[in-house]
């Protein structure tokens, strides 16, 4: 009988610090592969933030069901616990009051890196740091000449289209989607991932530069193209101060305006992403996303994608 049958114990002697977001994360493990997996998601940003390090040790070690491929985990939570389960022996637990994470995978998970930095690696590390300092916004995040704007809208309502031609036209990129909210701030200053951009096959009829590259299945079985915004000439950033927000309306049979909306409007899109955590961590997001109801708010109608620029270059000069 193994003296440590819980693993409680186990040598994690593989050690990285890395800043998903500009926040501090320290990775302990006993495998290279995790190293490597981790870097290819985080390697790219640097330290913006001076807060406490989220910890996350994760294990790797072979399955009591012998080699079988990895299937998508089911996600929990409760008050201050999400467990992300795909089996017994691939899983992780989060923590949120104390901000660490642990679990195990089999190398069989670890050997599919994509599959599983998005459900595992990505999903925990990104959450803790989620529930600690932030709150999530669904929306893409531009800016220019210092203004930053929210592009707000549902699945297929064209934030990311729109974000890559607002930034092909000599805007600044920030995220094409998911973007956070800073909490403990009074600026409304929002940041995001501007290392990647995510858009669909079609995009490829509006941005010819797209032609050669290759869209590909994410491991949650929607087709995109990823492309490294480093590869595409424009401008990016890490956030930006929130002075607009825009709902999209691109099938809007009429030509682009910006009309001014009311407040509502824009609640939907915000309590559809602060649904778990502890009360008062879901209180905190509830009154740092409030502050976004302070700056201006439009609906923008719009089919062209350069009219529909046009008009969000007319809102910042003016």
């Amino acid at each position: 009988m193994t003296s440590d049958p819980l693993r409680a114990h186990c040598e994690l002697p593989f050690r990285v610090r890395l800043f998903p977001l500009g926040f501090p994360v320290q990775i302990a493990t006993n495998s290279e592969a995790v190293i490597a997996a981790v870097r290819q998601s985080w390697d790219c940003f640097s330290q913006a933030f001076n807060a406490a390090p989220v910890w996350l040790d994760l294990g790797i070690s072979p399955g009591e069901n012998g080699s079988l491929p990895p299937t998508p985990p089911a996600f929990r939570s409760r008050e201050h616990l999400l467990t992300i389960v795909s089996d017994p022996d691939n899983f992780i637990v989060c923590d949120y009051a104390t901000g660490t994470a642990f679990g195990w995978l089999t190398p069989e998970t670890i050997s599919d890196p994509a599959f599983a930095r998005f459900y595992f690696l990505e999903a925990a590390v990104l959450s803790l740091i989620d529930q600690l300092y932030l709150a999530p916004v669904h929306a893409a995040l531009i800016a220019k000449n210092g203004r930053g704007v929210l592009l707000c809208g549902d699945t297929f309502a064209g934030k990311s289209t729109l974000a890559y031609a607002c930034a092909r036209k000599g805007w600044t990129l920030i995220c094409d989607d998911g973007a956070y909210l800073v909490r403990g701030r009074a600026d409304r200053y929002a940041i995001g991932d501007p290392h990647n951009i995510r858009l669909r096959e079609q995009s490829k009829v509006f941005f010819p530069e797209l032609n050669s590259a290759l869209s590909s299945q994410r491991p949650n079985g929607k087709m995109a193209i990823q492309v490294a915004t480093k590869d595409l000439g424009i401008s990016v950033a890490d956030g930006a101060h929130v002075d607009h927000l825009v709902l999209l309306d691109r099938f809007a049979n009429c030509p682009a305006a910006l009309c001014p909306a009311a407040k509502q409007d824009l609640l939907y899109h915000f309590r559809t992403v602060n649904k778990y955590g502890s009360i008062m961590t879901r209180r905190d997001r509830d009154r740092e996303l409030s502050t976004l109801l302070e700056a201006g708010i439009f609906r923008l109608h719009y089919q062209s994608l350069d009219c529909a620029v046009a008009r969000l270059d007319e809102l910042i000069e003016n």
